[in-house]
């Protein structure tokens, strides 16, 4: 079963990563921290593409906004990337960085048969 894959590409992806280059930019950055031998590949233009490990995938138009951003060296907050290999495609993931600590940790005890 295929299943849905969260990366983070972090304020040091996004300082580090070299623009307008499609094997170092921040996506491809943060890929390559995730999966070290992925060899990644962010394409941009009239048809976009993020490749990774032998897959394509379609990133949503917010994906394309960043990565035209990051390249003309506007301001980039760090973001996540939800892939679907079912759907081939690339979109905004859940903000990790506002999930409340607590709620990480928090766990439910089971429940005694006795009681």
């Amino acid at each position: 079963m295929k299943t849905l894959r969260l990366i983070q590409v972090t304020q040091d992806d996004i300082e580090n990563g070299e623009r307008g280059d499609r094997e170092n930019c921040m996506i491809a950055r943060a890929l390559k921290r995730h999966m070290p031998m992925s060899f990644p590949r962010v394409n941009k233009g009239w048809f976009a593409t993020i490749e990774v490990c032998a897959r394509t995938y379609r990133p949503s138009k917010e994906i394309k906004e960043r990565i035209t951003a990051f390249d003309r060296r506007d301001k980039v907050s760090p973001f996540t990337i939800c892939f679907d290999p079912k759907l081939k495609t690339a979109t905004l993931g859940p903000d990790l960085h506002f999930i409340p600590l607590w709620t990480l940790f928090r766990a439910k005890r089971p429940r005694s048969l006795g009681r």
